[in-house]
């Protein structure tokens, strides 16, 4: 059996139509070192437009929602700018603070 030996080109997917890739952007949460030196090279060389890149997650939903976001993401350790109002209750705020 003969091996056909590989090379990263022979992995690399079919871009979609220009069409596609100019209609859509993409919002980029997180830009540490592999999405700096990846992610954004790769989106750049299939030609899609990078609308937005942030470390902060802007937390933008209704304050009856928010406080089990607010663990998650914290618990992830990410940074929240959250929208107003911040809470529905005193004890959803503090409990909110405290687990930033």
């Amino acid at each position: 059996m003969d091996l056909i030996p590989l090379r990263p080109e022979a992995y690399r997917p079919a871009p979609p139509p220009d069409a596609i890739r100019q209609r859509y952007g993409i919002g980029l949460v997180g830009c540490g070192r592999i999405a700096r030196n990846a992610h954004l090279r790769a989106y750049r060389d299939f030609g899609y437009r990078v609308v937005a890149a942030c470390d902060v997650v802007d937390l933008a939903v209704h304050a009856s929602q928010r406080r089990p976001l607010v663990e998650r993401i914290a618990a992830a350790g990410k940074h929240i700018l959250s929208q107003k109002p911040f809470a529905l209750t005193l004890d959803d705020a503090v409990h909110m603070v405290d687990v930033c």
